[in-house]
């Protein structure tokens, strides 16, 4: 992480379906201070971009109500939110799924489940690209 970017909060924009693990990454944004505003869909999560600015974007592929790789192709194509780092959390463990993710502009993809120490590493390194 950039020095700059240590010296403030760090915003996080979470969509996760999965409630139990929503909690869980909220609760721990929380104890390392950052801000994150969580939803359970993509099509809720891009509507918050539209009146809030986030530092970086986690989001899982597989969730009623407009999917996380729906709200990645949305950020990537909206001149506003095309910068903002993008990290998927999914379930969906294939080479294939991580090759579409990663095409349509993800900058990290981790697979479910994953220990909090290797999200932490993936956020620090999209935010340093």
């Amino acid at each position: 992480m950039n020095k700059q970017k240590s010296q403030e909060r760090l915003s996080i924009l979470l969509a996760e379906d999965d409630s139990a693990l929503n909690e869980t990454l909220c609760d721990y944004f929380f104890y390392k201070k950052y801000k994150v505003d969580s939803f359970f869909n993509g099509k809720d999560a891009f509507n918050s971009l539209k009146e809030n600015h986030y530092d970086i974007i986690i989001s899982d592929i597989m969730m009623d109500g407009g999917s996380g790789l729906d709200l990645l192709n949305n950020v990537k194509n909206n001149k506003n939110t095309e910068e903002i780092p993008f990290i998927i959390i999914s379930a969906k463990a294939t080479s294939q799924d991580l090759r579409k993710g990663m095409s349509l502009g993800a900058d990290d993809y981790l697979f479910k489940p994953f220990s909090l120490s290797d999200l932490e590493k993936s956020i620090h390194l999209a935010l340093n690209k």
